[in-house]
């Protein structure tokens, strides 16, 4: 009867610590989910770096603080689902300072973009947050607008690579819609991790495939171009 009663009360401890457990490690998932891009992260992130080689802190290329900041690799390693709690990280409050700027270098890495090249130029992290979003505002019509044109296959394909990741669902309309010779620009924006079987010269079939083997990812990016549409910026192209 003891022995009985002692086994039970183990069982009964045992599946109590094991629910513990499991609700904590949901606890931190969560916590975690929340954290993915944290301004204050990346702040301890340059004080750590500044601490191990002072030189750099007399720098002021936000492009220096990139390299071998553990931080800013995490947050590009997410990928486009870092892309919108960047832009809401870099709208808080009303500073803009060095951890603003790395975190808008990792965004036009997850995107593939280079806007300081682009018509929506940007020096500084709260010019940027503009320049974003002004080129989201502009990408369904430039992707129209080259599918109608008279550029040669490579010269479109050059044109829509520049318009990066976000041009992703554009092109893949276009593709469905007949323009077969502006899928491999696909390629070149799908990041490598996400590409597999696919080839620079593949059919169209493949990448309507993997548009649908990836939709999540493709109705993000459709998401961050539909609310830069619906929030239009002012401002011009400089």
């Amino acid at each position: 009867m003891n022995k009985h009663w002692i086994i039970s009360a183990g069982l009964g401890i045992m599946l109590g610590l094991g629910a513990f457990v499991w609700v904590h490690s949901q606890s931190l998932v969560f916590t975690a989910s929340q954290s993915k891009v944290d301004l204050h992260d990346m702040r301890a992130e340059i004080g750590r770096l500044t601490g191990r080689n002072p030189q750099l802190a007399l720098s002021s290329n936000p492009y220096k603080y990139t390299e071998n900041n553990q931080v800013f690799d995490r947050i590009v390693g997410y990928g486009y689902e870092a892309l919108p709690l960047i832009e809401k990280e870099m709208t808080k409050g009303d500073t803009y300072g060095l951890e603003k700027d790395i975190l808008a270098i990792a965004a036009e890495r997850i995107a593939k973009v280079d806007l300081k090249q682009s018509p929506y130029r940007w020096s500084h992290a709260e010019e940027f947050v503009r320049a974003w979003r002004l080129h989201l505002q502009a990408v369904p019509s430039e992707v129209e607008r080259i599918a109608a044109s008279e550029q040669s296959r490579d010269e479109k394909i050059k044109s829509l690579v520049k318009l990066g990741a976000p041009a992703i669902p554009y092109i893949l309309e276009q593709v469905d819609q007949g323009h077969t010779d502006m899928a491999p620009a696909l390629r070149q924006l799908i990041p490598e991790s996400a590409a597999a079987g696919l080839k620079a010269e593949g059919d169209a079939a493949a990448y309507k495939q993997w548009a649908q083997e990836h939709q999540e990812q493709v109705e993000l990016l459709r998401s961050l171009v539909s609310q830069a549409v619906r929030e239009p910026e002012t401002n011009k192209p400089s």
